[in-house]
């Protein structure tokens, strides 16, 4: 199961829920990463082998982050009209699935109505 790089932009909760559900997880601001500019925390978290989960859609940009480079991007594209609760409830749900499998090295975009999955080619 891979471990996952919470980005500062998601609820500091969000790290807890998943250690609950038998996650592995760090937050980017227990790293000391806080602030830091978004090629930093990518550069961190595929020099660490680690999954990173982010709100920034501009993590999807793969001319920039190119998905043959890191172990995957999670981009949760949750409105905040969703209480914290409910945002925090569905990245768990989809990061318990069989569709985290599928995604290796690739990226995941979560939304409420989908989830879209694109893989290395």
């Amino acid at each position: 199961m891979p471990v996952y790089l919470i980005d500062e932009n998601l609820p500091r909760s969000l790290a807890r829920s998943l250690a609950r559900a038998g996650i592995e997880a760090i937050r980017v601001i227990d790293l000391g990463l806080r602030g830091h500019p978004d090629l930093h925390v990518y550069l961190y978290a595929v020099a660490s082998g680690l999954v990173l989960v982010t709100a920034d859609k501009g993590f999807g940009d793969i001319r920039k982050y190119p998905l043959h480079e890191h172990r995957g991007i999670v981009i949760c594209r949750l409105p905040t009209r969703l209480r914290r609760a409910q945002r925090i409830a569905l990245i768990t749900e989809v990061l318990l699935s069989p569709v985290v499998d599928a995604f290796r090295g690739g990226l995941l975009i979560i939304s409420p109505a989908r989830i879209r999955v694109r893989n290395p080619q």
